[in-house]
């Protein structure tokens, strides 16, 4: 399951950071109404992992993905509960200096388990 946008608004990096110094308040409700809107978009996410609801049962999603593996010298252990709380809504985008000159990032969606990752981008 990936979604993505292709909207792009200039200045809004420089418009935030004046913000903040004139307006604080309305900053922080911004924050807060972004993670509004993200919450339907973290919702369905976290369904993609509700296997319980699709009828399958089993130890891990994918046949050849055993309970647990070695990927990269880490141990990737499947657990759904695991997978499920993975999925982060993250405000902003990296420092200026680790972006190198890419377009700045208002919010994301991300899974933080391994194991999530390698099922979410298992059929992509």
């Amino acid at each position: 399951m990936s979604a993505s946008t292709k909207v792009t608004v200039k200045g809004l990096e420089e418009t935030l950071r004046e913000l903040r110094k004139i307006e604080p308040e309305y900053v922080k409700d911004f924050r807060k109404k972004a993670r509004l809107y993200a919450a339907d978009g973290v919702k369905a996410a976290k369904e993609e992992f509700d296997h319980a609801r699709t009828g399958w049962s089993g130890d891990a999603p994918l046949s050849n993905m055993p309970a647990s593996s070695l990927v990269g010298g880490r141990d990737i252990v499947w657990n759904t509960a695991r997978a499920r709380r993975g999925i982060k809504f993250k405000l902003g985008g990296p420092r200026k200096s680790a972006r190198k000159h890419r377009t700045y990032r208002m919010f994301s969606i991300v899974q933080a388990d391994p194991a999530g990752a390698i099922y979410d981008m298992a059929g992509k």
